[in-house]
């Protein structure tokens, strides 16, 4: 097929198998191919999920061209990767989850029957594991609200729910959802040495080097690579550590003379510390007053006498 849904149509097949076919080299299986795509075609081709895409609906080079996509486009795409390919894949999704929280779409692909995966969401090498497991798992078959559709090229009276365009009655569908209501136990733990991606280690292996020896971050490949929430929350701690031991560092001279310096501004400072631990931490307590920022630069130049007792 040649569309999975109403996307756009796109003459995408040729161009999609001399860019991806390369990238499955040694899989043994349909899953493997599916996987190794998922892994790899996102950060290749620079697109990342984001619901501040132009559309729900859009086609792989719509896609491709704005960098963005919801889990809809990120599926589409990694759809038309696959069958670029010939891994046989298809479009599926729920209008609405059961707890009500959203609706979602992903991909399943046929190897001795049909596995799913979520889009720009891989899991290693598996398939059939997914953060919305258990949310599938509470699906319901009987109401077209919450129940899970797969698209279907075979003319069927069932029709696909599109919540982006309802008006839209021509995509066949079938209802998948008892292949997902059994799926209710949670996907095992990962080892905690495996914890997060190798983009957040190769993350922390930049950060290592000295801030003026480092390459440009945001032309490194890590930068480009799609995070799962817990890589997301791991690299904003990381970033914001590398970021308070740089300010430490640039402002220790600061500290050490007491006066801060804004181009050519400067405002002398003290403070006195009250208590302190073994763990160096303590209480300090700036003795001039809060002033406004003209106000404080107008001190800066003309008043070189010692702070004022502070105003707590």
């Amino acid at each position: 097929p040649y569309a999975s849904i109403n996307e756009r149509r796109d003459d995408w097949r040729k161009d999609f198998r001399e860019r991806f076919l390369p990238l499955i080299k040694g899989a043994k299986t349909p899953s493997q191919a599916a996987a190794l795509l998922n892994q790899k075609i996102f950060s290749l081709v620079n697109v990342r999920y984001s619901t501040q895409r132009r559309k729900a609906d859009q086609s792989p080079l719509e896609s491709i061209k704005s960098g963005l996509a919801s889990c809809t486009g990120l599926s589409v795409l990694l759809i038309d990767a696959c069958r670029a390919v010939g891994v046989p894949a298809r479009f599926v999704g729920t209008p609405m989850w059961s707890d009500k929280s959203g609706n979602h779409s992903w991909v399943e692909v046929w190897d001795r029957g049909w596995h799913f995966t979520g889009a720009a969401e891989p899991n290693g090498d598996e398939l059939d594991k997914a953060w919305f497991v258990d949310r599938a798992a509470t699906a319901k078959r009987d109401d077209p609200r919450h129940a899970i559709y797969a698209t279907s090229f075979q003319r069927v009276p069932l029709k696909f729910p599109l919540i982006w365009d309802q008006a839209i009655d021509y995509i066949s569908a079938v209802n998948v959802t008892d292949r997902y209501l059994a799926r209710a136990a949670k996907p095992p733990e990962v080892p905690q040495e495996n914890k997060f991606s190798a983009s957040v280690a190769a993350l922390a292996k930049h950060l290592e080097e000295k801030p003026d020896q480092r390459p440009a971050l945001e032309k490194q490949p890590f930068a480009m690579a799609p995070l799962s929430k817990t890589d997301a929350s791991e690299v904003a701690k990381l970033l914001w550590q590398d970021h308070f031991v740089r300010i430490r560092q640039s402002r220790a001279a600061e500290m050490q003379a007491r006066e801060l310096t804004s181009d050519k501004l400067k405002m002398p400072f003290a403070y006195e510390v009250f208590a302190a631990t073994t763990a160096r931490t303590t209480a300090a307590c700036l003795r001039r007053p809060r002033t406004s920022a003209t106000e404080s630069a107008s001190r800066a130049r003309t008043d070189q006498s010692s702070p004022v007792a502070p105003s707590l």
